[in-house]
């Protein structure tokens, strides 16, 4: 587990990164810097994609952040499941378009969430 005050939450999981990258600060510090910029990205392409109904798009998307929110500890895995399995089936883009907004209020979050963490650590090793 990392041993720094500023890497604890109850807005994201946060076991996959403390597991995975032990004492590591840097890389913790890159993967969530990473992680704003991508995810930034794509919510943006989710939800242009859901606003135009193009069902390829959007699965494809979808299919992205399930593995990036996992690893980054959003809770919209099952979410994201569904969104895939709606959109291959080319079905219901008013659940889908729910199930988005929810998964993009999650993020909205969990951003929050990581923008903390680094003013936290940024504050306190300068």
């Amino acid at each position: 587990m990392l041993k720094n005050n500023c890497f604890h939450s109850e807005i994201v999981d946060l076991d996959f990164l403390n597991r995975n990258l032990s004492d590591d600060i840097d890389l913790y510090v890159e993967m969530i810097s990473v992680f704003l910029t991508e995810s930034k990205k794509k919510i943006t392409t989710l939800k242009k994609a859901s606003d135009e109904e193009d069902f390829t798009l959007i699965k494809e998307v979808a299919h992205f952040l399930k593995s990036s929110f996992t690893i980054m500890g959003l809770k919209s895995k099952d979410l994201l499941i569904e969104i895939e399995e709606l959109s291959s089936q080319s079905k219901d883009i008013k659940r889908i378009k729910l199930l988005i907004n929810l998964v993009i209020d999650n993020y909205h979050e969990s951003i929050i969430e990581y923008e903390r963490m680094l003013s936290c650590f940024s504050k306190n090793n300068n």
